[in-house]
């Protein structure tokens, strides 16, 4: 009974250590990761701005919802800005009304890449109501701007399993703990009742107990 006392306290011991490391540790790695998976989105959300752009800026299409409609399927949205800015095309507006969405000029992301930066602004879109993140840039040699568009929740859901895969390898590294530490205080147990048995021995005049190394 002594015996089980004494484990079970080295095991809450044990895994008090465990988890005042590991819980700092798992609530850090998921806040950074949370941050650099967004931050990986938001890259590659630029450089598929940019390469749009440029292929945008050297064929010049007269018909630019033509052009949007033979780019390949993806889950981006593409829209294409005037200096005015009025939306030339958009991946999810057909071009017949194209002309009762409303002007983009003060679009922030929008009003950046005609300052000739990288526009990026999250927000619920009024035009097809859903919260996405935008990346515009400016088009090389033209007075439009190339805006593409991702909805927040695929971000989100990036992000989520992420913070997933953090807690799933924090629960598993738990696990591991509490079975090294069952196996370590059992470890440690036998000696220290080794040790009480033999000076409960002494203490009744046998002096021959064995004591461990």
């Amino acid at each position: 009974m002594r015996g089980k006392r004494i484990q079970r306290r080295l095991l809450a011991a044990f895994l008090g250590v465990v988890l005042l490391v590991l819980v700092p540790a798992a609530v850090m790695l998921d806040s950074w990761i949370g941050e650099s998976v967004r931050d990986v989105e938001l890259g590659s959300l630029t450089r598929e701005a940019h390469a749009l752009a440029g292929e945008l800026a050297r064929t010049r299409p007269a018909d630019v919802p033509a052009w949007i409609a033979e780019l390949p399927a993806s889950a981006v949205r593409v829209t294409v800005i005037d200096d005015d800015g009025r939306v030339l095309g958009d991946s999810e507006v057909p071009a017949a009304a194209l002309g009762a969405v409303e002007n983009h000029a003060a679009r922030p992301e929008v009003k950046a890449a005609f300052a000739g930066k990288v526009g990026v602004a999250e927000r619920r879109s009024a035009t097809v109501s859903r919260r996405l993140l935008y990346v515009a840039v400016p088009v090389p040699r033209g007075a439009w701007v190339l805006r593409v568009a991702l909805s927040s929740d695929m971000v989100s859901a990036t992000v989520g399993r992420a913070h997933f895969a953090v807690w799933l390898a924090g629960l598993m590294a738990l696990t591991l703990a509490l079975l090294l530490g069952t196996t370590l205080s059992r470890w440690l147990t036998q000696p220290i009742l080794a040790m009480t048995r033999a000076a409960r021995a002494m203490s009744h005049g046998d002096f021959e107990a064995a004591l461990p190394t």
